[in-house]
Formats: structure tokens, C-alpha cells, sequence
């Protein structure tokens, strides 16, 4: 039998997948926003842009690992094909049956 906590698991990661690429998506459009007003000069101090420019290599990294992660992790479907997978055999398949061929027999 498939334990519970699996599918359970599974919605937790499919969430996960949506959470990092929503973050690694604004991540990444705040450091686009950063180079923009670096590269037009809106910073007057050199030392603002300096931290502009810090946080920008900073969020554009945390941006390219969430997006990445988002990727990696397979999509709900996939999961539950391979939890599925790992469980279906031969025998299961055969008990399986047989329990279902037992429970229509019982209901007529």
C-alpha cells in the first residue's frame, strides 16, 4: 500500500515548484530594474549605485537558483507517475484484481 504521506509530499513540492519560480521571477525582474537605473545614471551617489550593483549580482543569482529549482522539480503528475511506478508490479497488479473481482462480486 502507498503511504499517504507521499501525496501529501507531492502537493508540498508542486508548490514548492510554483514558489521558486514566481520568486525567481520577481528576483530577477527587481535586478533588471537595479541595472536599468545603474546603467541611466539615477543613482547620485557612488555609493548607492555601489550597493545597487551588489544587490543586483546577489538577486540575480538567487533569482537563477530559484528558477532552476522550479524547473528541476517535476510537475504533480510526474511525481504521482512515479510513485505509481515504484509500486505498480506484477503482484500488486494481480492482488489488485483480485480485491476488485472480490468487491464487485459482493455487491450484486
Amino acid at each position: 500500500m502507498i503511504n499517504p504521506i507521499y501525496f501529501y509530499l507531492i502537493d508540498v513540492f508542486s508548490d514548492l515548484e510554483t514558489a521558486c519560480c514566481v520568486i525567481g521571477t520577481i528576483c530577477a525582474l527587481v535586478a533588471a530594474a537595479l541595472v536599468v537605473l545603474i546603467k541611466t545614471g539615477e543613482f547620485y551617489e557612488e555609493e548607492n549605485e555601489r550597493i545597487a550593483k551588489r544587490y543586483s549580482k546577489a538577486l540575480s543569482i538567487v533569482a537563477a537558483i530559484l528558477i532552476t529549482l522550479g524547473i528541476l522539480v517535476p510537475s504533480k503528475q510526474g511525481m504521482t507517475e512515479m510513485l505509481i511506478a515504484k509500486y505498480a508490479t506484477k503482484e500488486n497488479a494481480k492482488e489488485l484484481i483480485d480485491y476488485i473481482v472480490e468487491t464487485w462480486t459482493s455487491l450484486k
